[in-house]
């Protein structure tokens, strides 16, 4: 999907209480699709899933016991910055599991040095904290979905 971060577009409301009439609506666009069965779909997502949820998963603290059911990817790279090892980490996810309405990527660059860490779950925190923001406006109806 083509990245999008505005739905739609409203006129100013002079009394400030409701949003104003939509002017234009943006609708999300697919750039490319995959072409796989949907038993190799669906097994990509189950594997999406452990990840946030499975006994030994690299994400279940931070996921598995959180209202939205996310399921995701993490990941670390090695890299160099200025000559000087470094581990880059990332978390790829969405949620809900069985009806995404959200779906992040989240990079922190250079998050180890020399086998001193900063928090080596940063990726994590962030997406978790991402998620939570997101669903706790969207219960107080702050955000249109879909």
């Amino acid at each position: 999907m083509k990245p999008q971060l505005v739905k739609e577009i409203r006129e100013p409301n002079k009394n400030g209480n409701e949003p104003g009439n939509v002017i234009d609506e943006i609708e999300p666009m697919v750039l490319n699709q995959v072409d796989m069965s949907e038993e190799m779909l669906k097994r990509v997502q189950q594997g999406f899933w452990l990840v946030t949820h499975g006994s030994k998963a690299t994400a279940r603290g931070y996921f598995k016991d959180e209202p939205y059911n996310a399921a995701s990817k993490t990941g670390t790279s090695e890299s160099y910055k200025n000559g000087v090892k470094t581990w880059n980490l990332s978390f790829a996810g969405y949620a809900p599991f069985n009806d995404p309405e959200i779906a992040i990527a989240v990079i922190v660059p250079n998050a180890y040095r020399d086998g001193y860490a900063s928090p080596h779950n940063a990726a994590n925190i962030i997406s978790q904290r991402v998620f939570r923001a997101y669903f706790d406006l969207n219960e107080k109806g702050q955000m249109t979905t879909k």
